[in-house]
């Protein structure tokens, strides 16, 4: 009886002690010692949190497997805590492991901030969150490296922070190959500033590579702020199969979200907001099987290679390598919405640098589909066939309005007033009565949603990227208080226009908005005794209003004859500016 009582008791033990492993531990480091040796003995479900403190030169090497349901954890002990510098980094080489709650700021390493392997072993289903990387620069700023490499599969990257990347290389380059199976998630990430670098290899994401641009990838990059992102031409730039964009914003940026080589990729419901500056970019087409739907851009000033859209000519079936540019295949451009671009819509353009290519001659944009897209813009044209006529291009139920079209074309543009109006959150969407309300073309390629994912269920499509509704939408565009991490506090960025104006204590408003001929600035009793200056500048950033204000006894008014499109309006006074936007007609 007293051995069956004790055989009990240790299974009891045992049952008890499984389910405290169940549960985790919370294992505390304070240095290097007692971090090698919580990494060596972690087990699924455990947390190794690290001190708010500064960690110098540690490369951190997780091994460790988790599983789906207990993750092991590496935290800060508070958000944004504990700091990685002098060139301290993280290997994540196992499965199922989260980091969270880190910087890495003061210092570098070639080999990589986070690396998503480690010991020649890729990291599967692992997140990285709630981190940020700033200036993670090194002294000579032609040292060539990447911030952050993704390996593996389903790994993901979310609410991270990566700012101030000087040097050459790729913020965040996810591997492709035979080798990297993909199904990465990258989303709610703030990107930028990244300042201009010298030629090629200064992107913010790149995905896949020339070698490697024939295998697929299938990673979704959604929802990421990307702001003043100007390294290079390509922001983005897509070498590899079957990748998803979307949701994501793109603000004040003079790069593109290039589809460079890869085929079978969705760039949909993105928000392009030029914000008048010269020579930002939008959606660069290449390569095969595309589907560009419900993109709104404004307010892009880049030509060719940079303009609101930008469909190129280039080397017929040829699958990637590390120079040239594929001629745009079967690309179906739907529902989109180009409102006051410098160049709307660029058919054909081409680089230089592939004339004479042994691998076959530049040829035009073929068998593409353009439906259903509004483009709005007093620069001419807004169609620019920029070598050779397009081969066999289907065009569908355009609005084209304010400038020559640019083509001939029969059926396949209406030139109409589209009836834009600004929205609350500053996007121009069609108003009741708008020639585009139901009058798109049914497409083999279903677009079941728009712009801010409201629904087109009544068989009716809407022409461009906003279906008509007062139904909810989502929060759209994404802005920086949607993005990085929840500890951070994100300066002031200019961006707030687009999430609508409230009368505050201190602040200005402009009204009537949309407005003809005249339009008010309503200053609150803080300013009224201060001089106001109040400058208005077109989509190519000339200044074509300046006025002074001094001793205010009424709201000022401000004369815009002969002026019609979308400005930007800076309001200054008392040591303060005030940005937003204003459409005249």
């Amino acid at each position: 009886m007293s051995l069956v009582r004790n055989i009990v008791a240790g299974m009891v033990i045992f049952m008890f002690a499984s389910g405290l492993q169940m549960q985790g531990r919370e294992i505390q480091v304070t240095n290097k010692t007692e971090l090698g040796n919580a990494i060596n003995s972690a087990a699924p479900g455990d947390t190794i949190i690290l001190k708010d403190q500064v960690w110098v030169g540690m490369v951190m090497e997780l091994k460790f497997k988790g599983t789906s349901d207990q993750p092991i954890v590496l935290r800060s002990q508070t958000p944004g805590g504990a700091s990685l510098e002098s060139g301290s980094r993280l290997e994540i080489g196992g499965d199922y492991i989260v980091v969270e709650g880190l910087k890495f700021v003061r210092g570098y390493s070639t080999s990589s901030a986070i690396l998503f392997n480690s010991g020649g072993r890729n990291a599967n289903y692992c997140r990285v969150t709630n981190c940020l990387i700033d200036n993670w620069s090194p002294d000579n700023v032609s040292t060539k490296f990447h911030w952050v490499q993704v390996m593996g599969s389903y790994n993901r990257i979310d609410h991270c922070r990566f700012s101030n990347m000087n040097h050459p290389g790729v913020t965040v380059l996810v591997k492709a190959g035979a080798d990297q199976p993909g199904h990465h998630q990258i989303d709610h990430n703030f990107f930028g500033p990244k300042p201009e670098g010298e030629g090629n290899g200064y992107e913010s994401i790149k995905m896949g590579g020339g070698d490697y641009s024939m295998y697929p990838l299938y990673t979704l990059v959604e929802k990421n702020l990307f702001y003043h992102c100007d390294g290079e031409v390509e922001l983005i730039s897509n070498k590899s199969w079957n990748n998803t964009y979307r949701y994501n914003t793109f603000y004040d940026c003079q790069g593109t979200l290039t589809l460079r080589w890869g085929r079978e990729c969705l760039v949909e419901g993105n928000y392009f907001i030029g914000a008048g500056r010269d020579n930002t970019g939008g959606i660069r087409i290449t390569d095969q099987d595309h589907v560009v739907v419900n993109n709104y851009l404004e307010n892009i000033t880049g030509t060719d290679a940079r303009a609101a859209i930008s469909v190129m000519s280039g080397i017929p079936d040829t699958e990637g390598g590390n120079s040239g540019h594929g001629q745009t295949k079967n690309a179906r451009i739907l529902h989109n919405t180009i409102v006051n671009c410098r160049e709307s819509m660029n058919i054909g353009y081409f680089d230089e640098d592939d004339l004479g290519d042994p691998r076959g001659d530049i040829t035009a944009p073929e068998n593409c589909t353009i439906a259903n897209n509004i483009i709005y813009s007093s620069s001419a044209p807004l169609i620019k066939e920029a070598w050779a006529p397009s081969i066999n291009t289907t065009w569908l139920t355009n609005i084209g309005y304010g400038a020559s079209l640019g083509i001939l074309l029969d059926s396949g543009f209406i030139e109409t007033d589209p009836g834009l109006e600004l929205s609350a959150g500053g996007i121009m969407k069609i108003a009741a009565g708008s020639p585009a309300i139901d009058m798109g073309t049914i497409l083999a390629d279903t677009v079941r949603t728009d712009f801010d994912m409201q629904l087109r269920a009544d068989g009716k499509p809407d022409i461009g990227a906003d279906e008509f509704s007062d139904g909810p939408g989502e929060n759209l565009p994404v802005m920086a208080e949607d993005v990085g991490p929840e500890w951070y506090t994100s300066p002031a960025l200019g961006l707030e226009s687009h999430k609508g104006l409230s009368r505050q204590e201190g602040s200005l408003v402009i009204y009537p908005n949309p407005a003809k001929e005249k339009f008010f600035i309503a200053v609150d009793h803080m300013s009224m005794n201060k001089t106001v200056y109040v400058e208005v500048f077109d989509a190519f950033g000339k200044k074509v209003i300046d006025k002074k204000f001094t001793d205010l006894a009424d709201n000022p008014e401000i004369e815009c004859h002969d002026l019609k499109g979308i400005f930007i309006v800076r309001v200054r006074t008392g040591g303060m500016a005030f940005h937003s936007r204003l459409i005249l007609y």
